[in-house]
């Protein structure tokens, strides 16, 4: 299974998702044995138009691609996070999948700090309790943009993203023109906290405040 941003966000998805395709086709995974699931949280679900323009007409073709029903009656229970007690409720088609694959940019992000990494289960693929769980914290003082210390939304996501047991993620960060400038694939947090290292270097600016 494969997680990928719904038409709220600008990852460049189609950029993305085809050579996870072929690596997987290399490692003996055919097609038809993939899906591709738009992390849609509490938004809408992704129209078929929408679709192909966010992965593709090739990657339609080539795969199942489905949106994400946060109010689903088939979702697993993975567990509970131990520090801000949230019931991970996930995806039944990502839950049950022998390979879990996070897709994404990371930015700056209003109260989870940036998007990206472990946002893509929750919210991206969470139900609806697990996520208003979630985003109730979005009034702590420390639950703002550029701040993932000691923010208890980001803790908590990290948290579920454990529970979810993700195999491998690749994100992107991108510039003003949307245009990718670095990738960073592999590990759920590793690479993350790679890219948010890029994001800083690209957009944060400190100030003196006097």
């Amino acid at each position: 299974a494969i997680v990928v941003d719904d038409v709220t966000r600008p990852a460049p998805s189609h950029l993305m998702v085809p050579p996870l395709l072929d690596e997987l086709k290399v490692a003996g995974v055919t097609d038809e044995n993939v899906t591709v699931i738009f992390g849609c949280g509490m938004h809408r679900a992704v129209t078929n138009e929408e679709a192909v323009r966010l992965l593709g007409e090739e990657v339609v073709k080539r795969v199942k691609v489905i949106s994400h029903d946060c109010k689903a009656k088939d979702l697993v229970y993975v567990g509970t996070t131990q520090k801000h007690k949230n019931k991970v409720y996930l995806n039944r088609v990502f839950a049950e999948a022998d390979v879990k694959i996070l897709t994404g940019d990371v930015c700056f992000h209003y109260y989870a700090g940036y998007g990206g990494g472990r946002k893509s289960v929750l919210p991206a693929a969470s139900g609806e309790e697990t996520i208003k769980h979630n985003h109730a914290m979005i009034l702590h003082p420390n639950a703002k943009t550029g701040v993932l210390d000691g923010n208890p939304v980001h803790e908590d996501m990290v948290e579920a993203a454990r529970l979810a047991r993700v195999d491998f993620i690749l994100n992107v960060v991108t510039n003003s023109k949307r245009e990718v400038v670095k990738a960073f694939a592999g590990d759920l947090e590793q690479a993350f906290y790679e890219g948010v290292r890029v994001v800083d270097e690209m957009y944060r600016i400190p100030l003196d405040r006097k």
